[in-house]
Order: C-alpha cells, then sequence, then structure tokens
C-alpha cells in the first residue's frame, strides 16, 4: 500500500503528492543522522584541545518514490510536474504519514528524473537540505493542550495531561524535545504570554534563567516575550526589562512567577525533534 507525502509551500497550502499525481507512490521519508558541529579551542603550550561549543548542523532528508507511467510521453510529463511543485526559492514543510505529526523544513536539491532503462518507471530519491537538522512538532505547544489533534507516535509526552497555559504562580512546564529550548544562543521559537498585574519577575529555576518586567502591568495588559524580544500590548517593552530571557531543559521546567496577582500564562513553542 502507497504512503503519503504531505507538501506545504511557505506561502501555500499543503497537498499530497501521491494524491496530486497519482503515478507517484510513496516509499519511505528517511532522515539523516544529527550532523554534531564541535567548535574547539587550541592553548598554546598546553596538550589537546578544549570544547567551546557544540552545535547542530544541517542535515539531509530523502524522499523515496516510485514512477510509473503509460510511456515515455507520460513520464516526461511527470517528471515536469513533480518539478513544478517542489522546486522553488523558499522552503517546504515535508511530512509522511507514518509520522504525521512531525515535519522539517526543507530545501530541495537537484535531482534527476528519468526511467529505467527499458522501462516507463523508476524509484527516484528525492533528496532536500534540511537548514536546521531538526523535525518539528506540527503545531505549538498551546495548540496541542487538551486535545489529540496534533500528537502521535514518538513525541515523548507523558500519559498525564500536559498544559500550556497557567493560572498560578508556581507551575511545571514540560519540554518533551530531544533538546533545550534556546531562544538567546540558538534562536529556537518560544513565546511566552502574560497577563495579570503588577511588575513581575518570571524564573526558570530548573535552569536560573529568569527576566525582570519593570512596567506596572494594570488588568487586561498583555506582555509576550517572543524569543529575547518583549512586547506590551504590542510595542517594544525592552527598556522596561533586564533584558532577561527563558531557556526550556528537556523533560520537567519548574516555573516561579513573582509579583504578579491574578497571572495567566502561555509558553507557545515547537517541540524539536532529531
Amino acid at each position: 500500500m502507497s504512503g503519503h507525502l504531505y507538501i506545504k509551500p511557505q506561502n501555500g497550502d499543503e497537498f499530497d503528492l501521491t494524491q496530486v499525481i497519482p503515478q507517484v507512490s510513496m516509499l519511505s521519508l528517511t532522515n539523516s543522522s544529527p550532523q554534531i558541529t564541535p567548535t574547539y579551542l587550541q592553548l598554546a603550550g598546553s596538550d589537546g584541545e578544549r570544547i567551546q561549543n557544540v552545535a547542530f548542523g544541517a542535515n539531509a532528508v530523502t524522499a523515496n518514490v516510485l514512477v510509473r507511467a503509460q510511456n515515455a510521453a507520460e513520464f516526461k510529463l511527470i517528471a515536469g510536474s513533480i518539478y513544478r511543485l517542489l522546486m522553488g526559492r523558499q522552503t517546504v514543510r515535508l511530512r509522511d504519514d507514518i509520522e504525521p505529526n512531525k515535519c522539517s523544513y526543507v530545501i530541495p536539491k537537484p535531482f534527476e528524473i528519468t526511467p529505467a532503462e527499458g522501462s516507463h518507471e523508476n524509484v527516484l530519491a528525492i533528496p532536500f537540505d534540511n537548514p536546521t537538522g531538526f523535525r518539528y512538532s506540527l503545531a505549538p505547544s498551546d495548540q496541542l493542550e487538551g486535545t489529540t489533534d496534533g500528537l502521535g507516535f514518538g513525541m515523548n509526552l507523558p500519559d498525564t495531561d500536559t498544559p500550556y497555559t497557567f493560572t498560578s504562580n508556581n507551575f511545571n512546564v514540560y519540554n518533551p524535545s530531544d533538546i533545550a529550548i534556546d531562544p538567546y544562543i540558538n534562536r529556537h521559537l518560544l513565546k511566552i504570554t502574560v497577563q495579570g498585574a503588577g511588575s513581575f519577575t518570571l524564573a526558570n529555576t530548573t535552569n536560573g534563567t529568569s527576566i525582570k518586567v519593570n512596567h506596572n502591568m494594570v488588568t487586561g495588559d498583555t506582555f509576550v516575550l517572543d524569543g529575547v524580544r518583549s512586547y506590551l500590548n504590542g510595542n517594544a517593552d525592552g527598556l522596561e526589562t533586564d533584558f532577561g530571557h527563558i531557556q526550556l531543559e528537556k523533560g520537567n521546567n519548574e516555573i516561579a512567577i513573582t509579583g504578579l496577582s491574578n497571572p495567566n500564562i502561555t509558553f507557545s513553542f515547537p517541540f524539536i525533534y532529531f
């Protein structure tokens, strides 16, 4: 039975390649291993090198498909359709029906579409560059709360409900990702929305990251920490903070907010996977 290859252009609707081109059958979607890129520092007169940091580089994604045509002319038409649907100047979102709730944002690489000798069909390995080196949950954390839509096998979520909106001053944020969510160094997406009254400090006591907001919020105000940029009611508010940030470790993160009454706090971020 043929699988499905779901493709979403950056400014377009998602489509299933096997539905748009019925002569194409999906075989598999593979991801290369995580590409660890360490940076070393060599000290003169000292043995060996020291690790400065370790980053994850781009990796490769390959869609293996079978193309079957009735004749040479149809094969050429199919080839043109595949190129027209895949090739572009922007990333496309890619996922399959095996892990439909995880996706990659990829750039197609050049590839040839030719029939096997003496036939009008062939198996194609369609290559993509994955610039971030990661896969992501199809929806961010706050859109997955309280529903099974967007959830699936292998997402590392516990069996119990996992909230991402909170109305208390102390709570736990669970990060099921394969890595820490770090908006400061690694520019990972993390949007924290805070409502309530008062000036406050928001801290992740698990790792010591925090942000202090000096502005005295009133009921109806909305503060947003989008990565490392902060906004109050849609206007830049960085000068009213200590320019801090929040990082989420893998697993449980104990969060405390002080100085704010009637808090309503939402953590929104895509889960990140190898």
